[in-house]
Parts: structure tokens; sequence; C-alpha cells
């Protein structure tokens, strides 16, 4: 899991609205409560396909990404947003539960959070149906 302790969801996988604008958007993830600064971990072992920075990266704030590779036949790549700073590299190999970086409020947010996101062959997918 991306957080320590429990997974207390505040903003679930779908369409919602969107807090900062007020309109009606997918959200591609989910929003788990985590303090600013607290450590997040990769959810699984992979690759640092990217790191992006806040600037010019959207409503994301500082992101990671990382290739997980092929699982029970099918693609994951998993997403960290908003995050305060970082613990890794592009290129870089990470372990399940390794820190990848520290909660934070980047991007468009109202406030410190884990937004974390699991795509399945290309296409994102609730990750608290994956994720416990």
């Amino acid at each position: 899991a991306p957080v320590s302790g429990p997974l207390i969801v505040t903003s679930a996988f779908g369409y919602r609205v969107y807090p900062i604008t007020g309109g009606w958007f997918m959200h591609n993830g989910v929003d788990l409560r985590s303090a600013c600064g607290n450590p997040q971990y990769s959810s699984a072992s992979g690759t640092v396909s990217a790191v992006r920075g806040a600037v010019g990266n959207g409503t994301h704030g500082n992101q990671v990404l990382i290739n997980n590779g092929t699982i029970g036949g099918n693609r994951y790549i998993t997403v960290y947003n908003h995050l305060s700073s970082f613990a890794v590299s592009a290129g870089q190999s990470v372990s399940a539960g390794q820190v990848i970086g520290y909660t934070g409020a980047t991007g468009k947010v109202t406030g410190c959070h884990v937004h974390f996101e699991i795509w399945k062959n290309g296409v994102p997918v609730d990750p608290m149906g994956i994720i416990r």
C-alpha cells in the first residue's frame, strides 16, 4: 500500500465534483488520508518510469510513475501525485514497500493527501479493488 496504517479513502475512484472548480470530472485514482511529510511507499516492485515536478504538470503536482511490469498477464503502472518531495529518480528499480517520496499538497489540491492510481493495460482501475 502507498501509506502505512489503515487506508482511509477521502475521495473515491470515479466521477466526482472536483473541489477546486466545482466541475464534474473523472477521478482516476483514490485520495488516501496522509499527513504532510509522511513517507509514501511503492505498492509493488518495478522501475520508476518518470519523476515529474509540479511545474507544468497540471493538477498532479510532484508525481512518480512506476512501471510494475506484467503481473498475471496484465501490465500495471502505479501513479503517486502531490508529493512534497521525491526519494527516487527515473530509471531506478524499486521494491514493494520502498519509500518513493513524501506526502504533500503540490498541484491543485485542498490539502496534503496521497493520490494513488493503478493503470491496468493502459486503463485506470479502482485501486481499492487491488490493494489492501
